[in-house]
């Protein structure tokens, strides 16, 4: 005997040579890269046709906001919205789609299209919506739905009057001050 020991044959079974697993596997690893590439450009795809979308319909927009009584007044307006983070300074950059006037009432402008975006109760156009109405303490603002053709007014009433009480307090000590003042004068020189 020779010491070698001859493999088992199994009938209806094929023993797979390594070169055939090498090609399966070169075969995969193509398919798996291929696969990967044409998702990514099917995704960059569809993003730029979506953007493009959205321009269209952005410049539109504007074409809605004459139309409903409103004066374009800047497009893609860069603002920013301060804050403090542990007492430090910061400033959040924002970009708002327009500036509207109508009237002696200037607007921020928010153009929006799809199913849920152009909802002013959806939350993330909720939030967009009072970011700006904070950052350019506008009059209000407004939410175009660009796909339906609709312009609505958003207040937020809190951000209004808030400031409102304040001033007029102010007012009222100020003119107090300025009223005894000239009541001390009148009375020494009378």
């Amino acid at each position: 005997m020779s010491g070698h020991v001859p493999r088992p044959r199994y009938r209806g079974v094929v023993s797979p040579s390594p070169a055939l697993f090498l090609f399966a596997l070169a075969v995969a690893t193509i398919t798996l890269v291929l696969g990967r590439s044409a998702a990514r450009r099917w995704a960059a795809w569809k993003l730029r046709r979506r953007m493009a979308r959205a321009r269209r319909l952005e410049a539109d927009a504007a074409e809605l906001l004459v139309a409903a009584g409103y004066d374009v007044l800047d497009r893609q307006v860069a603002g920013v919205l301060p804050m403090r983070v542990d007492g430090a300074e910061q400033a959040a950059p924002l970009r708002a789609d327009y500036i509207a006037r109508r009237g002696r009432r200037r607007f921020v402008v928010e153009v929006k299209s799809g199913v849920r975006a152009p909802d002013p109760g959806d939350r993330a156009t909720r939030r967009q919506l009072l970011e700006y109405a904070v950052a350019w303490r506008a009059h209000g603002t407004l939410l175009v739905n660009a796909e339906a053709g609709a312009v609505q007014e958003i207040e937020f009433p809190d951000l209004r009057t808030r400031g409102t009480a304040t001033a007029v307090a102010a007012a009222f000590v100020l003119g107090t001050l300025v009223g005894a003042g000239l009541a001390a004068i009148w009375v020494e020189s009378g």
